[in-house]
Parts: C-alpha cells; sequence; structure tokens
C-alpha cells in the first residue's frame, strides 16, 4: 500500500532539511535489537543482550554496577540480608560463593537467616513442599512451613540445641558484639561440617573461613536471641553490646572510604577508597547499614559524603507501598480541631500535595514541619496492630491506651530516632511521640521535642512568617475559634487590639440585663483618686515601729515567693531601675549599701553569725528552700526525665535531686515509666484482616505523625538516603533499586558476577576490628562534635 503523498518531501530542499533535523538527545539510547536466544546463549549474554526494559533493565543495571563499579579492589562491599532467604537454599547456591570469592566484605542480616542457616550446617534436612497445604495437617504431623519450605518440627529442637550448648562454652562469657558472637558460632558450624563430612552448607561457617564480619541489627528478634536470652536465666554471662555494633560498622565504612583496607596495611593510600551497599530486601537490616554514614558524619561529627554504590533488590515499591498505615489512620496536620480533633484520615488526603505534616527532623532533633509530596492507596494488605501506652496529664498521672494498624514492615521510629519495622517490636520499646495538650484557656499545646511546650497557634503563624513574634504580638484568630489552627485563619495582631477586639466580642454576646449590671459594678468601682486617698492614709498612719514590722512581713512574705515570682519582680525591678537618671542611680545605690550596713551594725553577735549562717546557706547549690515535690516533678515533665537537665534546671547537685526524689517516693522506674518520653509498646499482633492500606511521601525528613508516633513514610529511595546524607549525591547515577523478588535475582547475579569477573582477595575485615576502630577514634577525636 502506497504511503500519503502528504507524508512526503515534495522537493529535494525539503527532504534535506528534514534530514538534517536535530536529533532529541533523549534517543540517544542503545538501539533495541536483541540477539535470539538459542540454546547455546549463556546466562551473562541472556541478561546484557535481552534484559532491555522494565525490570529486566533495572536487573541488568544491577549485574553491571555491581561486576564493573562495586568489584572494584578499592571498594568495600556490605551486604544486607532481609526476608527468609537462608531457608531457600540462598545461602548455599548464591551467598556462600560470593564470600568465597570475595565479593562480599561484611554482612548484617536478620537473626533468622542465620539461624535457618545453621539448619544446614549441622546436617538437618529442609525440603520443598506444597504451599496450599492444610496448616492443621501440617500441625497435627509436626511439621513447620515456611510458605513453601517444609521440615520437621525437631529441626527447630535441635538447633536450639546446639546454640544453647555452644554458648555455654568459657569463650561466650561476656559482652560482646554480634560479629564477635556469629564469627564464634561459625567456628563451631564449621567444626560440625567437618565431623558430618559436608562443606559449604553455611554462610556462618563461610563467613567464619573468610573472616568477613556478620552483624545483627536485632539480635533478641530470633530464636538465636530467645535461646541467649533463656541461657541468661540460668546466669549465662553473654550478653550483646549494640553500642559495638553500632561503631564497629561505621569503622568499618570509615577504614573503606580512607582507603585503610586496601591490602595488608595500606593505611597511607592518599586517594582513599569507596564504600557499596548490596541490599536484599529491606527493614533494620537495612536501616543499620544505611546509618553508618550518618553515625559518621551526623553523631561523630566527621566529614565524609555518603556510601558510593547503591544496589537495592526488593518487591516493596515505593508506589505499589510496601510499608502502607491502614484506613483509618490519623494524620497530624494544620487544622481546625473542632470538625478534626484527632487528625484528618489518610484517605481523606489521597491525591494531596502541597500541605503540611508534622514530622521529626533529624537535624535539628526536634518534631517540625514538612511538606507531603503526595499520598496514594496502595491496595489492600493484611495488617499487624501495634498497641502503645503513655502517660499524660500536668503531672503525668493518667494513662492512656492508642494503636495503630500497619503493614508488619513498616518502620517505627523509636525513641532514639532509629527506625524498626512493626513486626519486630518489643513490648516495653520506646516509641518518638508527638505529644500535645490543652492549655487552661482551651488552647492547644504541641511538645517539639525540646523541653518544653508552645501554643500550636502561635508556632504555625511563626513556621508560615518565617519569623518570630515580636514581644507586642499575638497570633490572631481571624474566626475567632481558637480551636482552628488552619494557616489562613491565623494573623500576627498586636496585643492591645487583640485584647480589645475580645472584649468587644464578648460585650456584644451579653444580654441587656448583663450590660446594666456590668454598667451598675463598673460605677461601684474604685476610682483613682479614692484608692490614693486611702493608700497615703494608711501609711501617714503608721508609727516608725510599725512600719518596721510591715517591712519585716513583706521581706518574709518576698522570701517565700516562688522562684518564678521573685525573678519577675527582679526583672521589673531592673527595667524601673535602668530608666532611671544616672545621678539617682548613684543616688540610690549608695542610700541601698548605707541601709544595709546601718542594718548589719546595729546586729548582735548572735543575729550577725545567724544572718551569716543563713546567707553562706541559701548561696549553697545543694539547699533550696524553694524546691518542693511539685517543682521537681515539673522539672522532670520539661526535662523529660532527665536527670542531668533536672538539676540542672532546679540548680540542685544530683544528691540533692537523689535525697529528694526519695522524700517524695519517685523512683527510678517512675521516671522511666511516666516521664522518658513514654508512649511504650504494650503489644504487636497479627490481625489477619486484609484492608486498604495508604502511604505518603513526605520531602526532606521522610516520616510523618500518624495516630499521636513518627513513622516512616514510603520505601527510602537512593534519592532520599542522599537528603539523610547515606549516599554520595555526586553518586547517585551509580545507584539501582531493582523490583524484583530476591530469590530471582540474587542467584542471576551471583551467577552473572562469577561469570563476567576474577575473583578478588578476600579483605579478611573481621581479623583488623581493632585497627579500624582505632582510626574511628583518631578521627572523632579532631570532631567538634565531642
Amino acid at each position: 500500500m502506497r504511503r500519503p503523498r502528504a507524508s512526503i518531501a515534495r522537493t529535494k530542499k525539503d527532504r534535506l532539511a528534514f534530514m538534517a533535523k536535530k536529533k532529541s538527545r533523549h534517543l540517544s539510547g542503545r538501539l533495541i535489537d536483541p540477539q535470539p536466544i538459542t540454546p547455546d546463549t549463556r546466562l551473562a549474554d541472556l541478561v546484557d543482550e535481552t534484559f532491555v526494559a522494565y525490570n529486566a533493565a533495572r536487573l541488568r543495571e544491577a549485574c553491571q554496577l555491581f561486576t564493573q563499579k562495586m568489584l572494584e579492589p578499592d571498594t568495600t562491599i556490605g551486604l544486607s540480608i532481609t526476608g527468609a532467604l537462608t531457608p531457600a537454599g540462598l545461602g548455599i547456591s548464591a551467598l556462600i560463593p560470593l564470600v568465597q570469592a570475595g565479593f562480599i566484605d561484611w554482612i548484617i542480616s536478620t537473626g533468622a537467616n542465620l539461624y535457618h542457616d545453621t539448619h544446614f550446617g549441622i546436617g538437618l534436612e529442609l525440603r520443598q513442599g506444597n504451599a496450599s497445604t492444610s496448616d492443621i495437617t501440617l500441625r497435627e504431623e509436626e511439621v513447620v512451613r515456611i510458605y513453601d519450605i517444609f521440615f520437621d518440627y525437631s529441626v527447630l529442637l535441635d538447633t536450639d540445641a546446639f546454640f544453647r550448648r555452644i554458648i555455654e562454652g568459657e569463650e561466650f562469657q561476656k559482652a560482646m558484639s554480634t560479629a564477635e558472637f556469629h564469627y564464634l558460632c561459625g567456628k563451631y558450624v564449621r567444626e560440625r561440617e567437618r565431623k558430618l563430612g559436608i562443606k559449604n552448607k553455611s554462610l556462618l561457617a563461610a563467613c567464619y573461613e573468610y573472616a568477613v564480619p556478620v552483624y545483627t541489627s536485632s539480635p533478641g528478634d530470633s530464636s538465636i536471641g530467645m535461646n541467649v536470652a533463656a541461657k541468661a536465666l540460668q546466669g549465662n554471662k553473654l550478653a550483646f553490646d549494640p553500642s559495638l555494633d553500632v561503631n564497629e560498622t561505621a569503622a568499618i565504612v570509615l577504614a573503606g572510604k580512607r582507603g585503610a583496607i586496601h591490602g595488608q596495611g595500606d593505611k597511607g593510600r592518599k586517594h582513599g577508597g569507596k564504600s557499596a551497599v548490596f541490599i536484599l530486601g529491606g527493614g533494620s537490616p537495612k536501616n543499620f547499614m544505611l546509618q553508618t554514614e550518618p553515625q559518621i558524619q551526623e553523631v561523630l561529627g566527621i566529614d565524609e559524603r555518603g556510601h558510593d554504590y547503591f544496589l537495592q533488590i526488593t518487591d516493596a515499591r515505593p508506589d505499589t507501598g510496601g510499608l502502607c498505615v491502614a484506613e483509618g489512620t490519623y494524620i497530624d496536620t494544620p487544622r481546625d480541631l473542632s470538625k478534626s480533633p484527632h487528625g484528618i484520615p489518610i484517605e481523606d488526603l489521597v491525591g494531596k500535595s502541597g500541605f503540611h505534616v508534622y514530622s521529626f527532623d533529624h537535624e535539628q532533633r526536634k518534631i517540625t514541619l514538612s511538606e507531603v509530596e503526595i499520598v496514594w492507596r496502595t491496595g489492600e494488605k493484611e495488617v499487624w496492630r501495634l498497641r502503645f501506652g503513655w502517660y499524660t496529664g500536668q503531672r503525668k498521672e493518667r494513662y492512656e491506651e492508642s494503636e495503630l494498624l500497619a503493614t508488619p514492615e513498616h518502620l517505627i521510629m523509636l525513641h532514639n530516632g532509629s527506625y524498626k519495622p512493626l513486626k519486630a517490636l518489643k513490648a516495653g520499646e520506646s516509641l518518638k511521640a508527638f505529644n500535645t495538650s490543652c492549655s487552661t484557656h482551651g488552647y492547644r499545646q504541641i511538645g517539639l521535642g525540646t523541653g518544653k511546650t508552645t501554643p500550636e497557634h502561635r508556632y504555625l503563624l511563626e513556621f508560615a512568617l518565617d519569623r518570630k513574634l515580636d514581644p507586642t504580638e499575638v497570633a490572631h484568630h481571624l474566626d475567632h475559634n481558637h480551636l482552628n489552627n488552619n494557616f489562613d485563619n491565623l494573623a500576627p495582631e498586636h496585643y492591645r487590639a487583640h485584647i480589645s477586639n475580645h472584649r468587644k466580642i464578648e460585650w456584644q454576646k451579653k444580654t441587656v440585663e448583663e450590660k446594666e449590671r456590668f454598667a451598675e459594678l463598673n460605677r461601684q468601682r474604685m476610682t483613682r483618686e479614692k484608692a490614693q486617698f486611702l493608700s497615703r492614709k494608711f501609711w501617714d498612719n503608721l508609727s516608725e515601729e510599725e512600719l518596721d514590722a510591715y517591712k519585716e512581713i513583706k521581706r518574709g512574705e518576698n522570701l517565700d515567693q516562688s522562684n518564678e515570682v521573685r525573678e519577675h519582680r527582679r526583672q521589673r525591678a531592673r527595667e524601673w531601675f535602668s530608666q532611671l537618671p544616672t545621678d539617682e542611680q548613684k543616688r540610690r545605690r549608695e542610700h541601698f549599701r548605707q541601709q544595709t550596713s546601718k542594718r548589719f551594725q546595729n546586729l548582735s553577735e548572735q543575729e550577725r553569725e545567724e544572718w551569716n549562717a543563713k546567707f553562706q546557706f541559701e548561696k549553697n547549690p545543694r539547699f533550696k528552700f524553694q524546691i518542693d515535690e511539685e517543682s521537681v516533678r515539673n522539672a522532670l515533665i520539661e526535662t523529660g526525665g532527665k536527670i542531668g537537665k533536672t538539676c540542672e534546671k532546679l540548680q540542685i547537685d544530683w544528691r540533692t535531686l537523689d535525697r529528694r526524689l526519695k522524700m517524695y517516693g519517685i523512683t527510678r522506674e517512675e521516671i522511666r515509666e511516666r516521664y522518658v518520653d513514654n508512649h511504650k509498646v504494650i503489644s504487636i499482633e497479627a490481625t489477619g484482616i486484609i484492608v486498604p492500606v495508604y502511604d505518603m511521601k513526605v520531602k526532606r525528613t521522610h516520616n510523618f505523625v500518624a495516630n499521636g508516633i513518627v513513622v516512616h513514610n514510603s520505601g527510602a529511595t537512593p534519592g532520599e538516603a542522599v537528603s539523610w546524607g547515606k549516599v554520595d549525591p555526586d553518586r547517585l547515577p551509580d545507584a539501582v533499586v531493582c523490583y524484583v523478588d530476591s530469590t530471582i535475582a540474587l542467584p542471576l547475579i551471583t551467577a552473572y558476577a562469577l561469570a563476567r569477573h576474577a575473583p578478588r582477595e578476600p579483605k579478611r575485615l573481621y581479623d583488623r576490628r581493632d585497627e579500624f576502630m582505632e582510626l574511628l577514634m583518631a578521627e572523632y577525636k579532631k570532631s567538634k562534635r565531642r
């Protein structure tokens, strides 16, 4: 069929002009023209030639990034493992070959993966099964399943017995990092393999052989941790030190970036090195691995820029919602509290953007407002229930409870600012909360995490104006509804005009009878002239003795006043005195000095000694007459239960505070329960219900307040990791996220890497931990954050 003539250049000049048209830079990609697949096609060629688009292309990019850049000699590679990978045999088929080839230098794994990995190393069997088999039948036959992986219940019992037996050894009787613990466990698993005549069945054993340090971000969240806890009840001294894990992992990354890892003792390599993260899944191990850079930069104050290479394999896509909260979850955002007292249901925010929500700013270490980029429904998923409780009220005397429904992997922020998957939370753990209360005048007060509450309407207006309000300004509600804290309902106003307007409104609300009664009472009020007359009459009729007695009474009343009142009176007196002429100030100072001297000279010897003793007693910071139980409890509330800050606020030392606490019956347990960021986990449970779930993306902070606690937003992408300092922004092009099940992607990446890259010399980082810690300490000593 002929092409229509209108589409053909009619002249030679037109044809040349058409051919000379500038080609778009977006058409410079490789031509899609793959070779046909044949029986002789090798896997590596299949990936390079036929994985040309969609997630296949992302998997090709992952293979090439890992092989061509991450496996460079000067790059240190950390692997995080989440999800049931070792039960599926991936430890044997993929992870052990990567360790043996020198392609993995250090690991962070869930404890469950290491526990199930041990089954293979001690000769126990796991078998393929049918996922549709009745669980009731399996339970009756003592068969345990992980989806379509079946094994006898005795496998768990035998593995438990193995761990309980080895941790009775003398070398385990101390506090240690999880890396040291797993290294020792790997030694015993390797010995069991040798006796059974098997080899390369356990990842723990392989990591022991090649000195690859293996960490666990939540050591109590597995059967290994459960057995360690059980032995502790029998007096076993083994304990995990999470601070060692945090510092050791940060030291490994810093040593890799400083070039201290390449070769034996090559610490002087000036060009430095690179750090790569290979993330399988997400969850706590991912966060623990990525937090190494914020630990170096933000906490320790060491100059760094983030990891160089970021490769993640996950099926939890941000746009389809790997991390979701259930329908009905209340989001805390500036709003009309009279209409939405608890918050805005997240389903009512779907499709909206550009509004602000409360979130936690890691840089400022406090609650702030952050802009929402998008809110969307992610589908219908099974949710878990998180129940938590806290003490509230002015004296933290009322106990309340609430709950949050979310997917089990949703990251919940703990009190210390770190995240933990909902399903991994334990009873008693403290959550990061957004504390709110109501003032005596009915205004909402919000706690930003600075120790004091502030009126929400004032905070929101200052945020909108991007400045602090002047001392003469107040935040005015335009519709006179003090609960409507929408941005467009707040405006700055002079406090005198504000008072006048409120009085007019109150006057307009009065009935005719009330107005007449008010006018009559106003006529009966004391006039200024009458008050002056009565004052003169009182003072003129006092004798000198009565005047001195009256002064002593007032002096005693002043001494009994609270610190706040006394400080207020002092400030007012200073302001009044500073406004006097210079000559008058000098005259009054001299007059006061003479009065004091005269009063002291008229004292007897005993009165003088008592006065000196009293003066020294009051000046001693260990003794404060004004401190009572109420002031101590108020100080604990304002400081969040921090003893040092409480002493500083009360201006006493810790010994005096300790005596006061005993005097008022305030125990350390009560302080932890009531005053220390007291939103604590009560329980978590799988509900078994499937409901609509939602998520949102928050700019900069990447978290939001849901049902009163702080939770992470959608799955963290490399771009978000840049904003946290986790990934070097200049290296963002070298970051790949592949949305494929790890059980599919990991074997392909392993086969591709082994085919395309020669083995690397193992770095044996476990043997050099002390050396790396010395480097970390040396850099930290130079920091200004100490």
